[in-house]
């Protein structure tokens, strides 16, 4: 054997040795630690408390619910649903393709009544429910409810709940979808869609549950409105304005803080939402001053208004009405007439009085109704024009403040504003202080997106 065939023999045998231990260490190491178990799904009984309830009342949420007797076979069916950890699954899965994304064929499909092709548009995007009704979303939403319901029947269910965003537009889909807003109306959806939890519905209108507003995010109460006006400065009652002309600057500073409520956030009178007290529903009345004073002729146009509140300010509709109010007004109509400044003090009591003249007409026109505290558009109107005073200094207008429709899924106007030029006065307090919003705003596109005719 030659030497060049002992170094190669020698080499392979190395090389087999060291095979031989790479194999023996590889035998020799310890096996891998087990993968660790799984976190155990939260079964449903075992869920952190919310602060909602299914009844709709201020509780602690417990997660075995409190319900009906008629219901306990469906709360049943549902914690053993959500205790296999299906529940979320079944929400996620989504196998539908869209054949469109037009919201046009989403508003067929609701029509129709077509669950698949309700199921598969919605599926696909979301964002076309924004183009749907509350009563359009209450039928898509019983259609998919309807028989037996998959998957992703209950995936478009969530959505169209999830899509609305106020607690009214919730309920008049609710109202559409069912005919009702019942605790067990809304168990009846609400036990379909798992994956938030089985009371999606109730929860979201539960009044301690603020993640659903009653107010649209963009409304005027949710950006413009004070929610609590004693949190707003308080003004000095004694306040004067002068009505002579060339004091238009004067008169519009002083309308920039003149609020329905202004005697209220002093403690001077009892405030309270009822018809003893017309200062919560005294925009309309407020309007008609701030029109006045924002006219040609402010003097002549005050002293028309204390006349006429004299003549109609019957309490039969209104706020109780004695002679030391008929007193102060003849007072104030002979100060207003010398050419003297009124006061906020003043203002008050012509909004009380004009409050009381106005339901006195309201409840003289036909078709309007006189059994409530807000007062018609008609019969402001018409104070404007039998008290001489007009519509040149701005003419009130309704808005809906919160743009939340009820449950039947009609908005209501619930507010007055005055619009001269594009320029709004608001009677309501504003967050900033100022109560004249400029014409062509930002704030003023809001209050004009919100007017209801």
């Amino acid at each position: 054997m030659g030497i060049d065939s002992l170094k190669s023999g020698l080499s392979n045998l190395v090389k087999s040795v060291e095979q031989k231990i790479e194999t023996k260490i590889e035998e020799l190491k310890p096996p891998p630690p087990p993968p660790a178990p799984a976190a155990p799904k939260e079964a449903f009984t075992d869920a952190k408390p919310k602060p909602v309830s299914i009844t709709g009342k201020f509780a602690q949420f417990s997660p075995a619910g409190t319900v009906k007797t008629d219901l306990a076979a469906d709360v049943s069916s549902i914690r053993a649903l959500a205790n296999t950890g299906m529940a979320a699954n079944a929400i996620g899965l989504g196998r539908d393709t869209p054949t469109t994304n037009d919201g046009t064929a989403l508003k067929n499909a609701v029509a129709k009544g077509s669950d698949t092709e309700i199921r598969k548009l919605v599926n696909a995007n979301p964002a076309l429910l924004k183009e749907l009704t509350p009563e359009q979303k209450g039928k898509a939403l019983e259609t998919l409810r309807s028989g037996w319901t998959s998957g992703d029947d209950a995936k478009a269910m969530v959505a169209i709940v999830r899509s609305c965003e106020t607690k009214g537009e919730l309920k008049a889909v609710l109202q559409s979808a069912s005919g009702g807003t019942s605790q067990k109306d809304m168990h009846k959806y609400d036990k379909q869609m798992t994956d938030y939890h089985p009371y999606l519905i109730a929860d979201s209108l539960n009044d301690a549950n603020t993640a659903l507003p009653y107010a649209h995010p963009q409304s005027v109460q949710s950006k413009d409105h004070v929610t609590n006006p004693s949190s707003f400065p308080s003004p000095n009652m004694d306040d004067k304005v002068s009505l002579k002309p060339g004091d238009e600057a004067g008169r519009k500073a002083f309308l920039e803080s003149l609020t329905q409520v202004d005697s209220k956030r002093t403690g001077e009178v009892k405030y309270e939402p009822s018809l003893s007290e017309p200062r919560k529903f005294g925009c309309g009345p407020l309007c008609i001053i701030a029109s006045a004073m924002q006219g040609p002729d402010p003097k002549g146009s005050l002293s028309k208004l204390c006349d006429y509140n004299l003549k109609n300010m019957t309490d039969r509709y209104g706020t109780t009405v004695g002679n030391a109010d008929k007193t102060a007004l003849t007072d104030l109509k002979k100060r207003i007439d010398a050419g003297e400044p009124i006061t906020r003090k003043d203002m008050d009591l012509l909004q009380r009085t004009t409050y009381n003249s106005a339901r006195n007409a309201e409840a003289n026109i036909k078709g309007t109704k006189s059994d409530n505290e807000a007062i018609d558009q008609k019969a402001i109107l018409q104070v404007l024009n039998d008290s001489g005073i007009g519509t040149a200094g701005g003419v009130p207008k309704l808005i809906d403040t919160d743009q939340a429709p009820d449950k039947f899924g009609k908005t209501s106007a619930d507010h007055f504003v005055l619009v001269k030029n594009g320029e709004i006065y608001d009677p309501w307090p504003r967050q900033n202080g100022k109560q004249i919003v400029p014409a062509g705003s930002d704030a003023a596109k809001r209050y004009e997106k919100s007017f209801v005719e």
